[in-house]
């Protein structure tokens, strides 16, 4: 393994375990606070970067994976990564626009998507042509990322938008600043997961060649090494960073 693979895979591990604990946390909160919020930022994320990333990962690159076994596991991969996008898609509803009908429709306009964009990708698995596999496939996959993109530009302008009012209130001592901290957090999160996404995307539909993935696969390792940091400092914050926080707005 050279260098490159090597720090590929920690980044790429690092983003995966961050997900799965921060997920994991917030469904044990969730279990004790019965807040809808807890619960579907946990289980979207445990979903999304714990469940149905590595999924990905192993349909697309495993080496001892058979076609058909890989064509199923990339479906199970794609129902779990849109039910996960869905429920980012509602905490971002409940959590930041909960009196608003437009966004309300939002919701449910993401969950009708998704579940067609699963029932397409699940009555192709059983196509006996590979082309016309591969066709509808690379179909259903750009409109998933399409959803996913909207979901994490949405979810990271409100935040910014939160993130904004929060200052306000805590120059006058009315909320505490790891709170607001967390909250700008949570949109570089969002940013960092579109900024990945669209690195990937944009090397697809360019057809980038060979010898030049090397370089996106860099880009989207230090991306996803960025988010699993981003995440750790807002949901597993250590303490002298708490200090620094704390430090900076007194």
């Amino acid at each position: 393994m050279t260098g490159f693979q090597a720090f590929e895979a920690v980044a790429t591990a690092t983003f995966i375990v961050m997900g799965f604990a921060v997920g994991l946390r917030l469904l044990l909160l969730a279990r004790r606070t019965r807040e809808l919020p807890e619960l579907t930022l946990g289980a979207g994320l445990f979903l999304i970067v714990g469940v149905g990333y590595p999924l990905f990962l192993t349909a697309a690159h495993a080496p001892s994976v058979s076609l058909g076994t890989a064509r199923i596991l990339g479906g199970v991969a794609t129902v779990v990564m849109n039910v996960g996008w869905w429920l980012i898609c509602l905490f971002t509803w409940r959590v930041f626009r909960p009196e608003e009908r437009w966004a309300r429709l939002v919701g449910v306009g993401f969950g009708v998507a998704f579940a067609a964009i699963t029932v397409a990708r699940f009555a192709n698995i059983a196509s006996e042509s590979d082309r016309i596999y591969m066709f509808w496939i690379s179909k259903s996959l750009l409109a998933t990322q399409f959803l996913a993109l909207t979901i994490y530009v949405w979810t990271g302008v409100e935040a910014l938008v939160c993130h904004a009012r929060l200052k306000r209130q805590l120059a006058l001592g009315l909320i505490e600043p790891v709170v607001v901290n967390r909250v700008l957090l949570w949109a570089l999160v969002a940013a960092l997961c579109f900024a990945s996404m669209v690195i990937g995307t944009a090397a697809s539909l360019l057809r980038i060649a060979p010898e030049s993935m090397a370089t996106v696969r860099l880009l989207m390792a230090l991306v996803g090494l960025g988010c699993g940091g981003t995440l750790y400092l807002a949901f597993f914050p250590p303490r002298f960073y708490l200090r620094r926080v704390a430090g900076a707005t007194a």
